[in-house]
């Protein structure tokens, strides 16, 4: 089955949908959601953003960016939420100061192997 596929969707009139004009309150609202900082922004940073902010999941971002590809004339739509989010394909070396300690998260992969290596 195809996520993409318009039968999964719950709308019951897509034209009417697509259609629907929103008022002049909607427009001052997402324009309160828009922080300045992103005001002339590119595409790619103000999707970031909406991603990151909104606790989106890779799956659904892919979705999104997928849907933005072939839907519309916008370039440069990054192919991955991995891609937009600049998602690290490496466990971070970085050591964070924490209260009571220090941390450091070495990707659990790594962690059991060396753990399980001297067992």
């Amino acid at each position: 089955m195809n996520d993409l596929d318009p039968a999964n969707v719950p709308v019951t009139n897509y034209d009417t949908f697509l259609e629907e004009e929103h008022s002049s309150a909607d427009e001052e609202y997402e324009m309160q959601l828009m922080p300045d900082g992103l005001q002339g922004k590119s595409f790619a940073k103000c999707l970031r953003y909406w991603a990151l902010k909104t606790g989106q999941k890779h799956r659904a971002v892919n979705m999104l960016l997928q849907i933005l590809r072939t839907k519309t004339s916008a370039e440069n739509i990054p192919r991955s939420a991995r891609t937009l989010l600049k998602t690290s394909r490496t466990a971070s070396s970085t050591i964070v100061p924490v209260e009571g300690g220090e941390f450091w998260y070495g990707g659990i992969n790594n962690c059991l192997q060396h753990v399980l290596g001297y067992a």
